[in-house]
């Protein structure tokens, strides 16, 4: 009898542990850094999309910032660079056409793909809703998706 006690104890314990660990967990798809991210009296855009490059990213990659440039106000595009890069950004704005606010790697670092350009797509509450890599003639499937995701997310995100 006692053995199964001991035993009841030991699955409580292993039960009490597990439940904190939910409940307390904090996943990398949740708290994405940036002040971007607060609410402005002129952007009611319930999707920042972050584009990770820099100036040694393909330039047939970098086809999705067109894309980027004229996206709907529902999105809200911040480009995430090195900050060695950071230190040109005309020169980089010129390279990549981008017309989109700039912020260094810096405050990104834990997030920062392993290959250039990575579009990530994070909400309001800074939960990272999607991530696609940069690759060459991307154009028309990054417009055809976030065309499709703006469709069927935007009602849900901005509730």
């Amino acid at each position: 009898m006692k053995n199964y006690i001991i035993a009841l104890l030991i699955v409580l314990v292993i039960v009490i542990i597990s439940f904190q660990y939910k409940t307390n967990r904090r996943g990398i798809f949740s708290n994405f850094p940036g002040d971007d991210l607060q609410p402005h009296e002129s952007i009611d855009a319930p999707v920042f999309l972050f584009l990770f490059f820099s100036l040694k990213s393909c330039q047939p990659c970098l086809e999705i910032v067109e894309v980027l440039n004229n996206l709907p106000s529902n999105f809200r595009v911040i480009g995430v660079v090195p900050e060695s890069d950071l230190a040109h950004k005309n020169e980089l704005k010129d390279l990549s056409g981008s017309r989109f606010l700039l912020r260094s790697l810096k405050g990104y670092k834990k997030y920062k793909p392993f290959y250039n350009p990575t579009l990530i797509g994070v909400s309001k509450s800074k939960k990272i809703l999607f991530i696609l890599p940069g690759v060459p003639k991307e154009k028309e499937y990054l417009e055809n998706f976030l065309d499709e995701f703006s469709r069927k997310a935007y009602p849900i995100l901005v509730k």
